[in-house]
């Protein structure tokens, strides 16, 4: 169901307004909107759009702490904000001062991994790296090749005179190493082993003025020992930077946090307008309990001015949409938020969407132990991952159990128990109609949740003669007592009655827009020439009779993954038997691949049938979510 609205209007005196937001606003549920835009009606009103004087201690206080690993997060208390602003103020002044020289070390630090990582693949070649440099007419390649080109590789090098490939190490994937060719032939050799994805390291020969003198894996070593006394140094420097703080690392958290606070509580102002005459005013949506409890907590507040409006039949915005249902309903709401929340003016149809998908996805997948199963992986969802789903499935869980017992049918053995109501598979003719004529009634349930809509919505056209509307019932009455008269040879609808039930409706759903412009005095307005209004219209009501009837028959698919269960689960058993009984073996593995593979078409299905066959006569969606606007910003810490 959906929570009653109330339209809120707080007004007062501008010097108050932080007060009001910190007692009232932040701790109600309220939906806050735009004020300036909202009030239409008043004049020299202006929005309080102010820049907010605690962003810059909060940006600060964000900047520093990401720095030196400080969790601004942690457990914090109140304090006072003056105070907070000095704490804010010394610590980030400090850190400003000391963090040019934190920032040289750090940047050291990333250059110092980068060359590292870079040389340590060619820490086994044994040869003066920086000698390298004073080759005069010799080109050199470090490098890395996929082994699967390595051989390919090895090959050309081998039938080269003129080329020396020297190998350092090799991993699960590459081969890293370093080849020498002459300089007239280095263009042509780097394109042919490009060609053959070799992939070209520049390693460095110099860190600073410091130049790389022995092998690879001494100036790898050279570059790790620097590395290390750069860390320490920069662990060193934060260390530093706390202690010079003066103040404990408590309060840094305890001064952000409060800021933090008091920003958010600045931030709620942009909702508020103000006049020239000191005064501010707030207008939002709140549930009608909580408009209650806040007109209770106002009463001898004589600073503050409380107006509660009715929700409906203003001129103010549409109201938001807050669900409001049992434990039960509650999950399917996950369903309903999918398609879209209802507007303020339609019915819920979480609880409609509760209990056909309970029924249905159980009627479709009837099996007492995959049941249990299916509910115990829905609790385990729910429980350790806070999945939705989860707590879905637990339910329809409960629901196929309770029809696997109708069915007599545990883990597919149908010998175990009694059926208490039929088997599927020897009730092909019960199990294909009984859907279908259970779907019958729950159209004309949501035709009537649609006229229930239509009332809500004054929409006196939806209501008598759109095709979900009375006039829609009658025809549809009409065309399923004449598919009952032909499959039971007992006359239902006579001659006469057959113009009352679907003649006159069909007339009426055809030509609605034409009634709807008549009792709303406007002129009818002709698009194009008049056969090809009738054009249209006879189109029009061609879908919409397609649309009863395909409406209708797709419920048969309801039995027919009865009979797809039972079928399924009847070739798991023919493969399980053996001499001596079952083999344990196929049993679990088999009901394992049904249970799974089924409870996935089955969920896509049901659901297929809640959203085309049954939203699609009386449900639009579209609502706004209800969010309320208040902060609770440390409470309950």
């Amino acid at each position: 169901m959906l929570e009653k609205m109330s339209f809120v209007n707080i007004m007062g005196k501008a010097e108050d307004i932080d007060r009001v937001i910190r007692k009232y606003i932040s701790d109600y549920e309220i939906q806050l909107e735009y004020a300036a835009k909202e009030i239409t009606n008043l004049h020299n009103l202006e929005s309080c759009l102010e820049e907010n004087p605690y962003t810059e201690y909060v940006q600060r206080a964000e900047k520093f702490a990401g720095v030196i690993n400080l969790n601004l997060n942690a457990v914090w208390e109140e304090i006072d904000a003056e105070n907070a602003k000095s704490i804010i103020e010394s610590a980030s002044d400090f850190f400003e001062k000391n963090s040019l020289h934190l920032k040289q070390m750090e940047d050291r630090q990333a250059l110092l991994k980068d060359f590292t990582k870079k040389i340590e693949p060619f820490t086994d070649l044994e040869f003066d790296i920086f000698s390298l440099k004073d080759l005069g007419f010799i080109r050199f390649r470090f490098g890395r090749m996929p082994l699967i080109n390595y051989e390919q590789f090895r090959e050309y090098v081998y039938n080269q005179e003129d080329i020396l490939f020297m190998e350092s190490k090799r991993d699960a994937r590459f081969v890293y190493g370093v080849y020498f060719v002459p300089e007239f032939r280095k263009d042509k050799v780097d394109t042919v082993l490009a060609s053959m994805n070799f992939d070209r390291v520049r390693v460095p020969f110099e860190f600073g003025e410091k130049g790389f003198s022995g092998t690879p894996g001494k100036a790898y070593n050279m570059l790790s020992a620097e590395l290390e006394d750069v860390e320490k140094e920069i662990s060193a420097g934060h260390s530093q930077t706390m202690f010079a703080f003066g103040i404990n690392a408590q309060d840094v958290i305890n001064a952000y946090n409060t800021l933090a606070m008091y920003s958010e509580y600045y931030d709620l102002r942009k909702y508020a307008a103000k006049t020239h005459h000191g005064y501010y005013v707030f207008i939002g949506w709140m549930p009608e309990r909580e408009a209650a409890r806040i007109e209770a907590d106002m009463a001898n507040d004589n600073k503050v001015i409380l107006v509660l409006e009715e929700a409906v039949g203003k001129s103010h915005s549409i109201p938001p949409t807050k669900l409001k249902n049992n434990f039960f309903v509650r999950p399917f709401e996950f369903f309903v938020k999918m398609y879209g929340l209802p507007k303020y003016d339609e019915i819920d149809p979480t609880p409609f969407v509760a209990l056909t998908y309970f029924f249905l996805f159980g009627v479709m997948f009837g099996d007492l132990g995959q049941g249990a199963v299916l509910s115990l992986i829905g609790i385990l969802l729910y429980r350790f991952k806070k999945a939705a789903l989860g707590k879905i499935l637990a339910l329809v869980g409960v629901s196929s159990m309770f029809f696997g017992l109708m069915y007599g049918s545990v883990f597919g053995l149908e010998e175990l128990i009694p059926h208490l109501w039929l088997k599927p598979a020897e009730s092909v003719n019960n199990i294909l109609f009984i859907p279908v004529g259970a779907g019958v009634v729950l159209i004309f349930i949501t035709m009537i949740f649609n006229m229930i809509n239509a009332i809500r919505q004054k929409n006196i056209s939806k209501l008598f003669f759109g095709p979900n509307g009375l006039a829609g019932i009658v025809f549809y009455a009409g065309v399923v007592g004449i598919a009952v008269s032909m499959f039971t040879g007992r006359k239902i609808i006579g001659g006469g009655l057959i113009v009352i039930f679907i003649v006159i409706p069909l007339m009426l759903i055809a030509f609605r827009e034409q009634i709807d412009s008549y009792l709303k005095r406007r002129k009818l307005h002709i698009e194009g020439s008049v056969p090809m209004m009738i054009l249209e219209m006879v189109i029009e009501l061609f879908e919409v009779l397609l649309t009863y009837f395909t409406n209708t028959v797709s419920f048969v698919r309801v039995g027919a993954f009865a009979l797809s269960h039972a079928g399924m689960m009847s070739v798991v058993l023919l493969l399980a038997e053996t001499g001596n009984g079952l083999n344990p073996v196929v049993m679990v593995l088999g009901n394992l691949l049904v249970m799974l593979m089924e409870a996935l078409v089955v969920s896509i299905q049901v659901l297929r049938i809640e959203f085309y066959e049954l939203f699609s006569r009386y449900y639009e969606g579209g609502g706004r979510e209800f969010i309320p606007s208040s902060i609770h910003i440390g409470k309950d810490k």
